[in-house]
């Protein structure tokens, strides 16, 4: 019997993978292609606090930049069920505000341009689909970005892991793109 939770589709690691890689072309964003990057994971229920400590007392990164994440599968804006649309919510933290500028820059410039910007991402996990390590199954339709600008409500209630804005949301139109073959329906 084939293997075929590995080939269920997952959009958030293809979008992952893409932010990652564009992200170290900066480096005045704690992030290059000579460290290693602070990792972009799903949020746990750990203490953030604890693992900003482990990632600065490795050394390997100087500025780090963390990126935590939420796969949010909440809504079909069509009755055709073929076509999914879905958000990602990336938490960002830094020790430096502009760190988490420049991240969110780069963010929106990547991804909130509708089909040209799903364009370059297909395009992307072509070329990259090997490094990835995950079956390319997935074709984006159209991107867009939201920032949630929250900080002055969480800083007025002294919550507040960071002194600035850092969500963001990347909402995503996508379809399944694999062989019946490999991947039954039934």
């Amino acid at each position: 019997m084939p293997n075929l939770a590995a080939n269920l589709p997952y959009p958030p690691h293809w979008i992952n993978a893409y932010l990652r890689a564009e992200l170290e072309k900066y480096d005045d964003i704690g992030v290059s292609s000579t460290q290693a990057l602070s990792p972009i994971f799903a949020t746990t229920p750990t203490n953030i606090t604890e693992l900003w400590n482990q990632i600065l007392q490795s050394g390997e990164v100087s500025n780090p930049l963390l990126i935590q994440y939420e796969h949010l599968m909440r809504f079909r804006s069509r009755p055709f069920y073929g076509v999914r649309k879905e958000q990602i919510v990336y938490y960002l933290y830094s020790d430096t505000t502009a760190n988490i500028y420049n991240a969110i820059n780069v963010i929106t410039y990547l991804f909130d341009r509708e089909d040209a910007a799903a364009q370059d991402l297909n395009k992307w996990a072509v070329e990259n689909a090997a490094s990835v390590g995950q079956p390319h199954n997935v074709y984006f339709h159209n991107m867009k970005v939201y920032h949630i600008d929250e900080s002055r409500d969480v800083i007025e209630l002294g919550s507040a892991k960071t002194f600035t804005a850092n969500k963001i949301i990347v909402e995503y139109d996508y379809h399944l793109s694999v062989d019946p073959q490999t991947f039954p329906y039934t």
